[in-house]
């Protein structure tokens, strides 16, 4: 009765359409964010769904649209409430551009302000309703019709700060100040000559690392491929397929040249084609083809287990924090072109590694054996070890050894 109640009061407020939402019932199959449907089977009951005819667990409408409300109005509102129309602006009517800002509905809008013309709009981007449309429009009439726009437009979220102190690091240790940067007062938490309010990326990224969950603990039944282009016949032996003795160590992206690691993939061919960058990385040619296991269980810091950002699960500043190690993953893994300019564009990776490497601690001050992330040149993932030729025998231990062309 006092759902009934409830309802009835948010018609005469105007804040719902009337419909008949109460007699009818949702199930989580209609929606594609799993955070969603979570909700939905954890506040639902048994029941069968108005939309689809199944059997299982619903959530009544009249619920589930007061949820989608009560969600939106916590982290939007309506545009005609916040923003500045432009004629009171110093902004002409015409079309000419704003600098730093949008025209949205007859306002000028911060450009970096997440925003939707209309109700039908913010549903389609949020709710991601797979099927039927009556369930759409169903949402969609039982709310408010306006312009959209996030709460505090003129504050920069979070991900945009963290994406700009990544941004800024990366300069300064290409270009600037490479070896001594931790000497530099904007990474000890104080400010420096130099600060814009940069803090230790570095610290920050660490603490993610940690809030996410993402250090995994290798399967012992996972195996690890390596492939090395060779031109004439080599010995099938552990020493010829692990990762280089330190002197010959070259240039790649999580390590500088002269410092060994060992560099894997979870399946040959992206192994083949992460080797043979000269070539387009196209996979061809004569290898020497390695397997390996563990050989004690790898502690892994796991980009590609990152949680999706959800908006129906998290805070708006845990969202955004996944937003940015999302960028941060596809900025460190990114294809880059095995030109001169290779040198420099690796640097950010290699620091953070380095960083994880010897700084960084899992709880109880265990230290992290590797990092896997997604691969510039597969839909697969790469690893990378914490460990030079010598090392490696800890680590890992060789099931096979071939010599193979592939043409």
């Amino acid at each position: 009765m006092s759902r009934i109640k409830d309802y009835l009061m948010e018609i005469e407020e105007g804040r719902i359409v009337p419909g008949d939402l109460e007699d009818k019932y949702v199930c989580s199959e209609h929606f594609a964010d799993k955070e969603l449907q979570g909700v939905i089977k954890e506040e639902g009951h048994r029941g069968r769904c108005s939309y689809c005819g199944e059997k299982g667990t619903v959530m009544n409408m009249l619920d589930f649209v007061k949820m989608v409300r009560e969600k939106l109005e916590t982290e939007f509102e309506d545009v005609d409430n916040v923003m500045l129309p432009l004629e009171k602006t110093v902004f002409d009517d015409d079309e000419d551009d704003v600098p730093y800002f949008t025209r949205f509905h007859g306002y000028a809008a911060p450009s970096d302000s997440e925003m939707y013309d209309d109700t039908g709009e913010v549903i389609s981007e949020l709710l991601e309703i797979t099927e039927p449309e009556s369930l759409f429009n169903d949402v969609v009439n039982a709310l408010p019709e306006h312009g959209w726009i996030s709460k505090d437009p003129f504050v920069s979220s979070l991900d945009d700060e963290l994406n700009i102190k990544w941004k800024h690091f990366s300069e300064m240790v290409k270009h600037q100040q490479r070896f001594t940067f931790l000497e530099n007062k904007e990474f000890d938490g104080h400010p420096s000559k130099y600060d814009n309010g940069l803090f230790d990326i570095l610290t920050e990224l660490g603490s993610m690392i940690h809030q996410f969950g993402i250090c995994k603990i290798l399967d012992n039944a996972t195996v690890m491929f390596r492939a090395r282009p060779i031109e004439k016949n080599t010995p099938l032996t552990f020493d010829e397929i692990t990762c280089p003795p330190d002197d010959c160590a070259k240039q790649n992206r999580m390590s500088p040249a002269g410092v060994s690691m060992f560099y894997g993939s979870f399946d040959e061919e992206t192994a083949r084609k992460e080797s043979t960058p000269q070539t387009g990385h196209d996979g061809k040619g004569r290898f020497l083809i390695g397997q390996f296991k563990q050989k004690r269980p790898l502690q892994l810091i796991d980009l590609t287990e990152l949680p999706r950002p959800s908006f129906w699960h998290q805070k708006k500043q845990t969202r955004e924090a996944l937003a940015f190690m999302h960028i941060f993953h596809n900025e460190i893994t990114k294809r880059i072109k095995p030109d001169d300019r290779i040198h420099t564009e690796y640097v950010p990776s290699q620091v953070f590694t380095e960083y994880l490497r010897y700084m960084f601690k899992l709880e109880g001050e265990i230290d992290v054996d590797g990092l896997t992330y997604k691969s510039s040149v597969s839909d697969s993932k790469c690893v990378v070890l914490f460990c030079n030729q010598k090392a490696s025998r800890d680590y890992v231990d060789l099931l096979k050894v071939e010599d193979k062309s592939i043409s």
